[in-house]
């Protein structure tokens, strides 16, 4: 066999592994479905064809996620932190600040209450836990209840360090008793039920409203010598304990309102193929078991985007309404009213802090180079060229900038991609690997994102835009950079 034939081969070999890292759910294919009592019993099947959705009472509540509140006395400067920076996306320095600007203002608009659907902390370091609890203290001052639930990042986390120089010193990450006990007077003490075998709790926030509050965190499968777990994951005892409850809201007339921090439908097309841990596992059939039990609107995070997906299960409608991030661009966080069958969505931008009068532009360009040097640290791996990595890097970054926003409005596809023409060998790789990735992100999932009123027993697409809010209508900074790139 000739050199060039084995370079050939070699090559082919490394798109193959490529291929199937990205595709290739190995340990997915190995796990145990879950089961659900309404697909196996035939009574309750009956007992619930005799239920239909409960009408929400009027109430209006404001919700925020991915808070991401960082104790900026472990660290701010030197090498180790640097690098942190480097491998994430996150305004960690100023992430007081914008909670504060964010609270100053629902507070203002007096909500009914509040819903922060995980990752509070960085990375559940104790002393974050104890400065977030602090800070939404002032909700409560104000006459306004919180709920919280965890995300990946709040309990039992590797990633708790302090930063000295060059390196890091591992600290005190919460455990769940701990979570439990810090947030006692953001939800777990009003809980009229709790999941015994998760953080998963139920309050009555209004009369008839149910608000389910459900732990969708691996937090019992990490450890502090491995990289905690991203992923979510309902356990066969918490899915038992949360039909029960489901069946008894219905029994009982009561509304249902979920939070949790994995998503429960796919927001872009390639969203289960390409970042499967932001869904929870088994989403689809969680899904459907939700419109089983007339559950219709879920609130959700972790993905640091704004957005809004709606799917029907026989017949039913069910909305994943996702928060993004304070901390990542354009740090938003949203009021929604509640009323009968028609759910009204008003999303809002942090527009300034103490110390950036024009916030909104430092968190764009501070979030835009994140993902930029995310993405050239991933083509490293795969050994493309450092030419290419500054060629396809903004094409990335501008894809991620616009769905965080919502509401994308791309240019014709050609204007999204590279220039395969432009790339070298590896680089066409991976601009083959990630081109639906891309696209796939630009083009929004109907309905809208930001601004909606949504009529549940009409449909999904029953929306009407006439939702005030100080986000622009359209991704108008996203299509100029587009124009931009594409000119480079």
């Amino acid at each position: 066999m000739t050199l060039k034939r084995k370079i050939c081969y070699a090559i082919v070999v490394v798109i193959i592994l490529i291929i199937a890292y990205f595709f290739i759910p190995f340990k997915e294919i190995f796990r145990e479905k879950p089961s659900f009592a309404y697909k196996k019993d035939n009574a309750l099947q009956n007992e619930l064809k005799t239920y239909k959705p409960i009408k929400f009472p009027k109430v209006t509540f404001a919700t925020l996620s991915d808070t991401h509140i960082y104790d900026t006395s472990l660290g701010t400067s030197g090498k180790a932190f640097q690098h942190y920076l480097d491998n994430d996306r996150k305004m960690l320095i100023q992430s007081s600040e914008i909670l504060d600007s964010a609270m100053d203002d629902i507070i203002a608009t007096k909500p009914q209450f509040v819903i922060v659907s995980g990752d509070l902390t960085k990375d559940g370091e104790e002393v974050a836990h104890r400065l977030f609890a602090s800070k939404i203290a002032r909700f409560k001052e104000n006459g306004i209840n919180v709920y919280v639930i965890p995300g990946n990042h709040d309990i039992n986390n590797s990633d708790a360090v302090r930063f000295i120089g060059d390196k890091t010193e591992q600290i005190k990450s919460v455990n769940d008793k701990e979570f439990a006990a810090n947030y006692a007077d953001f939800g777990y003490n009003d809980a009229i039920d709790k999941d015994p075998n998760s953080l998963s709790y139920i309050v009555e926030p209004v009369e008839d409203l149910w608000l389910f509050a459900l732990d969708s965190v691996k937090w019992r499968e990490n450890t502090l010598h491995t990289p905690p777990i991203v992923g979510g994951r309902f356990y066969k005892e918490t899915i038992k304990w949360l039909e029960s409850k489901l069946l008894e809201a219905n029994q009982k007339g009561k509304a249902i309102l979920i939070t949790q921090h994995h998503g429960i439908l796919e927001h872009y097309k390639g969203n289960k193929d390409f970042y499967p841990e932001y869904l929870i596992d088994d989403f689809s059939l969680l899904g459907e078991m939700y419109a089983a039990y007339n559950a219709r609107v879920v609130l959700t995070g972790h993905f640091h985007a704004n957005d809004i997906s709606g799917k029907a299960f026989n017949g039913k409608s069910l909305l994943d309404i996702e928060t993004g991030s304070l901390v990542t661009a354009p740090s938003p966080y949203r009021f929604i009213t509640l009323d009968g069958s028609v759910v009204s969505v008003r999303s809002k931008i942090v527009e300034r802090i103490e110390s950036k009068s024009d916030f909104q532009a430092f968190a764009r360009e501070y979030t835009k180079q994140g993902l930029e040097v995310l993405a050239k640290n991933v083509m490293n791996d795969y050994f493309v060229s450092s030419s290419d990595q500054e060629y396809i890097a903004p094409f990335i970054s501008e894809a991620f900038l616009a769905h965080y926003r919502g509401d994308e409005k791309p240019l014709e596809d050609a204007k999204l991609l590279p220039e395969s023409s432009k790339l070298g060998l590896f680089g066409k790789v991976v601009l083959q690997v990630k081109r639906d990735l891309i696209l796939g992100i630009w083009h929004d999932l109907s309905p809208r994102d930001n601004n909606v009123m949504i009529d549940l027993d009409l449909g999904i697409d029953s929306i009407e835009s006439n939702v005030d809010s100080n986000i622009a209508d359209s991704n108008a900074l996203d299509s100029k950079s587009a124009d931009s790139i594409e000119s480079k």
